[in-house]
């Protein structure tokens, strides 16, 4: 099998969450597990929400809470039960021991001047500072009455982007 062939299946591999994977992870430290080893579901965000108190009434407004998830959709499964990946510790052993001497193998081409890695030396990239949904909390917090009638507060809510560490320590 070539490179690629190899390298593909690599890719996928990677990407089914078998393995710990810690998502969301919030200011307090705090985060979720998307795996198929610890996905299980019924896991608070990190990240505040919002509802609705009172509804339909004159004391009706919006609160912020945290929002549970539901189970993850990778758990594995055989003949519609699931399974426990940790049973098939060795299979993921194994598998990882060959893509890493997959890559050993090929180390002289993808780091030669024929690599394919070299067709993304010119390529544009993007860089992003902060969670996306931080933005997104940014936004939808902007439009608060109290932001769009005093100019200074609301300059003082975006000023976070400036102010605020891009990392947590």
């Amino acid at each position: 099998m070539d490179f690629f062939a190899k390298f593909t299946r690599v890719l996928v591999a990677i990407d089914t969450l078998i393995l710990p994977k810690r998502i969301f992870i919030g200011s307090s430290g705090k985060n979720i597990s998307v795996s198929a080893i610890s996905g299980h579901g019924k896991q608070l965000s990190p990240y505040f929400g919002f509802d609705w108190e009172n509804p339909g009434t004159d004391q009706m407004r919006s609160k912020r809470i945290n929002k549970q998830f539901g189970e993850t959709q990778n758990i594995p499964h055989l003949n519609h039960e699931k399974i426990n990946p940790l049973l098939y510790e060795n299979d993921f052993t194994d598998g990882f021991k060959k893509t890493y001497q997959t890559v050993l193998d090929y180390k002289a081409l993808l780091i030669g001047p024929k690599s394919p890695l070299n067709s993304f030396q010119n390529a544009e990239i993007r860089l992003v500072l902060r969670n996306t949904g931080d933005y997104g909390k940014l936004l939808i917090e902007s439009f608060h009455p109290r932001l769009w009638y005093y100019p200074k507060e609301r300059e003082q809510h975006f000023n976070w982007l400036r102010n605020s560490k891009i990392y947590s320590e």
